[in-house]
């Protein structure tokens, strides 16, 4: 069985710390086996609502494999590492949880109970990324996906957290190579 998953394109800091292939036993984990299990019967017995099914199981099935990955604790610098690593967890899923927040590197670095210099090298070694650019890049990763769904520039500069929809363009077309209103029109 196989599974095709979409993380919104390259600027996914999620997607960037993930090795090129993740490959698990399921039998080493009840749940991960029940999901495939229900799933493989999905697959096998078609019935009313099975690709919503099949849908919502693959997704459960990639959150667990990714919890996995963290419990784990990843040797990569990237998302991952941020969420597996005790100190950084909570800023980082802070910055996850509220992308449209102006979040201070003082707070950030309350949430990690680290000195600001402590917390900006610890993330930086950690994530590969200093704070602004990771907020940056979840910011323009969802905003990217919203604009998919053909929502109008101006809601999702708002609902990302930008001043104005000028300064979301700015941004936007700088890290993708091209205007939002190009990804609304599917270019």
């Amino acid at each position: 069985m196989a599974a095709v998953v979409e993380f919104g394109g390259d600027s996914n800091p999620l997607l960037r710390s993930l090795p090129a292939e993740v490959a698990l036993d399921t039998q080493e984990s009840e749940p991960l086996w029940a999901l495939a299990m229900q799933m493989r019967a999905e697959v096998q017995m078609p019935r009313c609502g099975g690709q919503a099914a099949l849908a919502r199981l693959g997704e459960l099935l990639v959150l667990m494999v990714l919890r996995q990955a963290i419990d784990r604790g990843a040797t990569e610098p990237g998302l991952l590492a941020g969420l597996a690593d005790p100190r950084l967890r909570h800023a980082v899923g802070a910055l996850l949880a509220q992308p449209a927040r102006a979040w201070r590197v003082e707070e950030l670095a309350q949430l990690s109970a680290l000195s600001r210099s402590q917390f900006m090298l610890s993330f930086r070694r950690t994530l590969g990324m200093t704070p602004g650019t990771f907020h940056t890049a979840w910011r323009l990763t969802l905003a990217r996906r919203r604009l998919q769904q053909g929502e109008r520039v101006k809601a999702v500069a708002a609902w990302t957290g930008y001043a104005s929809a000028a300064a979301f363009s700015r941004s936007y077309s700088r890290a993708f190579g091209h205007a939002p209103a190009a990804t609304i029109a599917g270019v």
